[in-house]
């Protein structure tokens, strides 16, 4: 009977062996264009700090940052385009103190929560538009 069970553990550690996820197969980060949401028009003080900090990133993970300029609604618009990507890492969202702060504190329609839907990356500028991402792979901060 022991030897039984014993049999039956080590199958069953023999089994979850075998699913179990190694480090060695994760895939590497990244392995395709990154996108960066620009929540204003193209050739404004945001795009122009996105695109500076887009180039270096791009040379830096051996892959392009394609930006995508989403301007409307004080960058509530961009924002909430943002905030409904797939949390993988592979959208980064340019996001300023007016569409994650400023909104949400007067009131304002949008379609995001500002605290829920994102994860800080890096303050880009002093007054800060901040990067964020939705991506449980990168951690959060706090």
């Amino acid at each position: 009977m022991e030897r039984r069970r014993a049999l039956q553990r080590l199958l069953s550690l023999a089994a979850v062996a075998a699913v179990t996820p190694r480090a060695s197969a994760a895939e590497p980060y990244p392995t395709r264009p990154i996108k960066l949401i620009v929540p204003y028009a193209p050739g404004g003080v945001v795009d122009v700090q996105a695109r500076k900090m887009g180039a270096p990133l791009a040379q830096a993970l051996g892959q392009p940052i394609v930006v995508d300029n989403r301007p409307g609604a004080s960058g509530t618009l961009g924002v909430g385009i943002g905030a409904k990507a797939a949390p993988d890492g592979y959208t980064v969202t340019v996001g300023t103190s007016s569409n994650l702060g400023v909104a949400p504190a007067l009131g304002a329609r949008i379609t995001f929560d500002p605290i829920k839907d994102f994860d800080p990356l890096t303050a880009t500028q002093i007054p800060p538009p901040v990067a964020t991402s939705k991506s449980p792979t990168l951690g959060r901060l706090t």
